[in-house]
């Protein structure tokens, strides 16, 4: 694994499936910190879920910096606040969980969001049904949505909200302060094995360069999106040697 000098002109996007069983076993390099916003999960799976992220998150960063995963030095957030490194304000990574998925993305001198949604993670589905489109989608994105059967919908929807959750987890001001009708990432039935492009209508008062990464995982019906703020910078592709 290259070190963070391999992260200034591109940005690295990990990818794993793996059980969290798997991650679990090396559960001992969590720090007090996570362990004890794992307590907020009611739900044993949930909670499994976000120390199995904690530590692929611990172990990727581990390896870009040359450390063991318990000596990453990271900043304690708040819920909604994006975490980052003591010590490199220029390192900006993002972390998303969808049922066994984890998707992590590392860059350098701009801002980075993720998101990843399965077709089969039931919170997920419940979450997403419970948002009405008009506080989702902007206008045309509404328009393009009307024309569209209901499973045509389905399938849309979700790839526009992972663009969006993408989006807002780049600014770092969460769902309250940057409403996702408030900007336009586009509406798409089915996406290509991956995509790249430049926002159109980014968010109004986020300055900077936008670029959105987009992604499908046929086999899982799985998608994803990867959004960056800042100096452009080549796009990533999902190939079998960025995966853990």
């Amino acid at each position: 694994m290259k070190g963070l000098e391999a992260l200034d002109n591109s940005v690295r996007v990990h990818l794993d499936d793996r059980p969290a069983s798997a991650w679990l076993e090396q559960a001992t390099c969590l720090s007090t910190a996570d362990l004890q916003r794992s307590s907020a999960y009611r739900r044993p799976d949930d909670r499994d879920s976000y120390l199995a992220g904690q530590v692929f998150l611990r172990t990727i960063l581990g390896r870009y910096l040359g450390c063991r995963p318990q000596d990453v030095p990271l900043i304690a957030a708040p819920a909604g606040v994006k975490p980052r490194l003591s010590g490199d304000g220029a390192l900006s990574f993002n972390l998303s969980r969808a049922g066994n998925y984890r998707l992590l993305a590392l860059t350098r001198g701009r801002e980075v969001g993720v998101d990843i949604e399965t077709r089969h993670d039931a919170r997920a589905e419940r979450t997403l049904s419970a948002l009405p489109c008009d506080l989702a989608l902007d206008n045309q994105e509404r328009d393009a949505f009307n024309r569209l059967t209901d499973e045509e919908a389905k399938d849309a929807f979700l790839n526009v909200w992972t663009r969006k959750e993408a989006v807002i987890k780049t600014t770092g001001l969460g769902l309250g302060r940057l409403p996702p009708s408030s900007f336009h990432v586009g509406c798409a039935t089915a996406l290509p094995p991956d995509a790249s492009f430049q926002l159109a209508a980014p968010p109004v008062g986020v300055a900077g360069s936008w670029q959105l990464y987009v992604a499908s995982l046929p086999a899982t019906r799985a998608t994803l999106a990867v959004a960056l703020r800042g100096h452009p910078c080549a796009m990533p592709r999902l190939e079998t040697s960025t995966l853990f």
